[in-house]
């Protein structure tokens, strides 16, 4: 459940963005703390969270290969998403796409989270 709120608060950040940046157009660079704050505990919070969880699940035996899984796609993301934002501003003339799929992103994967029962598979062996 607390990897679930760590989405969450990852989805915040940028659906604040979206708010304040785009739709209400306020163009003070203070409102990036409202971004800022919710997304960097979603992400101190997920990267804490998550191997716990992936431990409870799968159990010792799987431990590294399924994190390592894991953090290949945060890596691949990374690497597609980056570049991926430029395109679209190039394109678009805006960010305001990239924060409203970064943002749904992240609800989806709340979403999935809630489906997780830690230690239903047995973590012996």
């Amino acid at each position: 459940m607390l990897l679930a709120y760590s989405f969450a608060l990852l989805a915040l950040g940028p659906t604040l963005i979206e708010l304040l940046l785009f739709r209400l157009e306020l163009q003070d660079v203070r409102l990036l703390g409202f971004y800022a704050l919710p997304f960097g505990i979603g992400i101190g919070a997920n990267f804490v969270t998550m191997p716990v969880l992936v431990g409870r699940c799968f159990g010792q035996l799987h431990f590294s290969r399924i994190m390592g899984l894991l953090m290949s796609g945060f890596a691949a993301g990374i690497i597609i998403g980056i570049p991926g934002a430029g395109f679209v501003f190039d394109r678009t003339g805006s960010y305001e796409w990239v924060f409203i799929a970064a943002g749904s992103g992240f609800l989806c994967a709340m979403t999935l989270c809630l489906f997780v029962r830690p230690n239903a598979i047995p973590t012996s062996g």
